[in-house]
């Protein structure tokens, strides 16, 4: 028996791989799958021992030019052609198959929030804060261990009040009264190991967008004091 397996990330073999369907895709979450293909090609051979027959031929050893008399006698399977036989077999023959299967790991969410929340005064420092939890995948492909590992390694922000931003954690006060929105968008790095060997890193960067927060910045009337 001969045993071959074949792993590369799914953008590299979806074209010959065919019905395996491999992909990957970035929304708002990274979705990686990785693919093997297993290549079996089984010899199978005859028994040594093999078993005898009844035997006729005509007495020129031939089955097809008949002569006034024919000969008699048990023979091998397969020694020789006796009238009647059909075409005989090989004596071995080989058995190929593929196997195929994939891994698929979604990478999760980015959430973004923000702090006091509620309604926000001009030139009131805000906190604004994304979080990604760095994820590792691992299961079974073909009988083998198969890892997917996302991790973050970057982080910027997009102010709807043109502010940019490039930490997971900021804070910023906002100068006119009006909705303002703000938006995180996290760098994502995709790695994978298979059956034991060395982490295969970088095969995929991506980036995915958090939740939209809203901010409702309101300027609040000043009182006045009054002496008399």
């Amino acid at each position: 028996m001969s045993l071959q397996v074949f792993m590369a990330s799914c953008d590299l073999i979806a074209a010959s791989l065919g019905a395996c369907g491999c992909a990957i895709s970035v929304n708002s979450e990274v979705e990686y799958r990785i693919c093997a293909e297993q290549k079996l090609s089984v010899e199978q051979v005859a028994p040594k021992d093999k078993p005898r027959k009844w035997c006729k031929y005509y007495s020129n050893g031939t089955i097809d030019v008949p002569t006034p008399l024919f000969i008699e006698a048990y023979v091998y399977v397969g020694s020789r052609l006796c009238i009647g036989d059909k075409p005989a077999n090989n004596t071995s023959r080989s058995i190929d198959d593929e196997l195929r299967d994939q891994l698929a790991a979604r990478s999760g969410f980015a959430i973004a929030s923000w702090l006091p929340g509620g309604e926000l005064e001009i030139d009131e420092t805000a906190q604004f804060e994304v979080v990604f939890a760095n994820k590792v995948v691992a299961a079974e492909l073909l009988g083998r261990e198969a890892t997917i590992r996302f991790t973050a390694t970057r982080f910027r922000w997009v102010f709807s009040d043109g502010e940019r931003a490039f930490s997971a954690f900021h804070q910023k006060a906002f100068e006119n009264a009006e909705n303002q929105t703000a938006q995180a968008f996290v760098g994502i790095r995709v790695d994978y190991r298979f059956s034991g060997q060395p982490w295969v890193v970088g095969v995929l960067e991506a980036e995915i967008p958090s939740n939209l927060l809203l901010l409702n910045v309101v300027e609040k009337p000043r009182r006045t004091l009054l002496v008399g």
